[in-house]
C-alpha cells in the first residue's frame, strides 16, 4: 500500500467560486459567538437609540442583542381623563365609582423586549397639558399596567410620575384618581421590583376610614407595607400616608427607656422591627398637605429621620405648608388655591452627606403663584363676542414660582429644580425630557439603570432639550441663558407659546402663526368651544402677552 498523498491544487474556476462565496457572506452569517462580541462592543460605545436600531436588523440580532444589553429601560407618556374632577370629591368612599380613560399602550418591537425590561417609567399627563387624546378602548391605565406586569419578569425599577407642571391646577380641575387604584397597582408589581416611585403630585383621592376597614387590600399604605422590606429605593408623593405604611395593624407598645434600639432610636417595637428587616438605601416621603410628623396618623414615620446614616439608609421627609392659610387640613380643605404662598421643607438624615451647610438640618423652598400670568386678558366679555370658558381656564391659570434657599430672588418656574434641591442625593434623576427615571445613586455606576457611563446626572427637562450637566448650579445657568424665563408667557424668537401650563409647546417649539396656536388650543378643550372655529383671532383678543419678547 502506498503512503503517497495527492495534493489537489484549486483551479481558477474553483478559486472564483470560493471568492464569490466569501463576497456573498454577510454579518448575519457570522457565528453567534462573534455576533455576541460585536454587540458587547456596541453596548459600551453607542447610544441606546443607535443600539436599538441595530437590534432591528433581523430576528437573530434582536434575540442576541437583547440578551447582551442587560439593562433595558423604557419610558412612555400617557394621557388619562375622567368625567369626575378631583375638586368634586374629598374622599374615596366604598360606593365611589370613577371611570378613567387613557391612551396608554406599550408598543415596542416585540413581546420579548417587554419581558426583558429592567426599568419602566410612565409619565402621566391629561388633556389640558397634552394633545391629542385618543382613548384606548377597554382597560384603564391601572388595569393595563397590571397586565403589563404579568410579562415583565425582570423588572427591577418602576416609576409612575404624574406631571407636576399643570397637573395640580389651583382649583384641582384635574381627573379624579382614587388611591385604591394605586393600591391595586402596587399589589400587582412583579416580585423583582426593588426601586419604586409613585408620584401623583398629591392629587389622588384619599380613602375614608370605613373604606380602609372594609377592604384592607384597597388601602395604599397596607399594600406598600407588604413590599417595604424588599425595596431598596422608595419615593412616595401621594395624597394619603399613615402608620400602616410601616407595619399594618401592629400594636404600639411602649418600651422602657433603657431598651431603646440603637438602630432606629424609636419609641416603639414597631419601628425597631421595621428598621432591622428592611433593605432600604434611599427613602423619600412627601407628607400630604396639612400633615406633619407630629400627627398621630403618621407619628411612627418620625423614627425614619433618626436613622443613623451609618445604618445605610438615607431618608428625606418633605413637608408642605400653606403660608397663606396655615391651618390647612388637606389639599382640598379649604377649597382654595393651595399654591398662593407656600413652603416646602425637607428634613431627615441626608444632610450628613450634603456638600453645603444646612441650617437646623432643614432645607426650604418658598413658592407662590401669579394671580394671572397673562394680565392683559379681559375679565368681562366684550360686546362683540362671548369668550370660551375653556380658553379662559387655560389662559388664566396661575403659574408657580419657586425661590430656592431664600424667600427672595432669584425665582424659577420649574418645579423639578425645587424638588431636586430638596431631595439632593436622594432624588430620582430623569434621562432627558420624557425619559426614564431612576435612583440617582445608581446613575453614576456602570451597567446600572441611568445615564450612559454616568455622564451628566442633571438632565434639562425643557421640551426638546437633551442637555446634561454635572450639577444643579450648572442646570440653573443653562435654564437661565438657553430657555425663556417664563416659558408660557414669553414670545421666544417669534414663537408664541401655548398658555396652558404644562404643555410642551413652548420656546422654539411654539407657534409662529396665531391661527396654528388657536387650533392647538382647541385640542386642549375638555368641552366643545362655543366660538366660531374659523375665528382664529380669538386668542389674540383673549391674551396680551405679559412676558418678555426674545429677538
Amino acid at each position: 500500500m502506498s503512503n503517497t498523498q495527492t495534493l489537489t491544487i484549486p483551479t481558477h474556476s474553483e478559486d472564483s467560486v470560493a471568492q464569490d462565496a466569501l463576497h456573498k457572506t454577510t454579518v448575519s452569517d457570522l457565528p453567534e459567538e462573534i455576533v455576541d462580541g460585536i454587540f458587547r462592543i456596541l453596548r459600551d460605545t453607542v447610544s441606546p437609540a443607535e443600539y436599538w436600531n441595530y437590534l432591528k436588523i433581523c430576528r437573530r440580532f434582536h434575540r442576541i442583542g437583547l440578551g447582551v444589553h442587560g439593562r433595558l429601560d423604557y419610558a412612555v407618556s400617557t394621557i388619562v381623563e375622567s368625567q369626575t374632577r378631583r375638586q368634586e370629591l374629598s374622599e374615596e368612599k366604598p360606593a365611589t365609582r370613577i371611570s378613567i380613560s387613557t391612551d396608554y399602550s406599550l408598543k415596542p418591537a416585540s413581546q420579548q423586549f417587554i419581558s426583558q425590561l429592567r426599568s419602566l417609567t410612565i409619565h402621566v399627563l391629561h388633556p389640558r397639558i397634552a394633545t391629542p387624546f385618543i382613548r384606548t378602548p377597554g382597560l384603564d391605565l391601572f388595569e393595563a399596567l397590571s397586565q403589563t406586569f404579568l410579562v415583565t419578569r425582570k423588572l427591577s425599577t418602576f416609576s409612575l410620575k404624574f406631571s407636576d407642571e399643570g397637573w395640580d391646577f389651583p382649583h384641582l380641575d384635574v381627573p379624579a384618581i382614587p388611591q385604591s387604584r394605586l393600591a391595586r397597582l402596587v399589589a400587582a408589581l412583579p416580585p423583582t421590583v426593588l426601586n419604586l416611585e409613585l408620584d401623583t403630585a398629591g392629587t389622588d383621592i384619599p380613602p375614608t376610614t370605613n373604606l380602609m376597614k372594609m377592604n384592607e387590600e384597597s388601602h395604599f399604605c397596607y399594600q406598600v407595607s407588604k413590599i417595604f422590606s424588599r425595596l431598596k429605593y422608595l419615593r412616595l408623593r401621594v395624597g394619603h400616608l399613615c402608620n400602616n405604611l410601616l407595619a399594618p395593624g401592629a400594636p404600639r407598645r411602649e418600651r422602657p427607656r433603657e431598651m431603646d434600639c440603637e438602630c432606629c432610636k424609636g419609641d416603639t417595637q414597631l419601628a425597631c422591627l421595621v428598621s432591622k428587616t428592611w433593605n432600604m438605601r434611599r427613602l423619600v416621603l412627601w407628607l400630604p398637605w396639612g400633615q406633619t410628623l407630629e400627627d398621630g396618623s403618621i407619628s411612627d414615620l418620625h423614627f425614619l429621620t433618626k436613622l443613623n446614616p451609618n445604618h445605610g439608609t438615607l431618608v428625606t421627609v418633605v413637608s408642605q405648608v400653606d403660608r397663606a392659610y396655615p391651618p390647612r387640613l388637606g389639599i382640598d380643605n379649604p377649597p382654595r388655591n393651595v399654591y398662593c404662598d407656600f413652603e416646602w421643607a425637607a428634613g431627615g438624615n441626608y444632610h450628613t452627606f450634603s456638600h453645603m451647610p444646612v441650617e437646623n438640618d432643614v432645607v426650604k423652598v418658598f413658592g407662590k403663584s401669579d394671580r394671572n400670568h397673562r394680565a392683559g386678558i379681559p375679565i368681562e366679555p366684550t360686546h362683540t363676542y362671548t369668550p370660551c370658558a375653556e380658553h379662559l381656564a387655560m389662559c388664566r391659570t396661575p403659574q408657580r414660582r419657586f425661590s430656592i434657599g431664600t424667600y427672595h430672588y432669584p425665582e424659577t418656574p420649574y418645579s423639578a429644580m425645587a424638588q431636586w434641591d430638596l431631595e439632593k442625593e436622594n432624588r430620582w434623576a430623569q434621562d432627558g425630557h420624557g425619559g426614564c427615571r431612576y435612583p440617582i445613586a445608581e446613575g453614576d455606576q456602570h451597567d446600572k439603570h441611568g445615564l450612559e457611563r454616568g455622564a451628566g446626572l442633571f438632565a434639562c427637562i425643557f421640551p426638546k432639550c437633551q442637555k446634561r450637566v454635572e450639577s444643579l448650579t450648572q442646570l440653573r445657568g443653562h435654564l437661565m441663558y438657553s430657555h425663556p424665563e417664563n416659558p408660557h408667557d414669553d414670545v421666544y424668537y417669534r414663537a408664541h407659546p401655548c398658555p396652558s401650563i404644562g404643555c410642551a409647546r413652548v420656546g422654539l417649539w411654539g407657534f409662529y402663526r396665531l391661527k396654528e396656536l388657536e387650533e392647538h388650543l382647541l385640542s386642549h378643550h375638555l368641552r366643545p368651544c362655543p366660538t366660531d372655529p374659523g375665528d382664529y383671532h380669538l386668542y389674540s383678543r383673549l391674551t396680551v402677552p405679559a412676558g418678555r419678547v426674545y429677538e
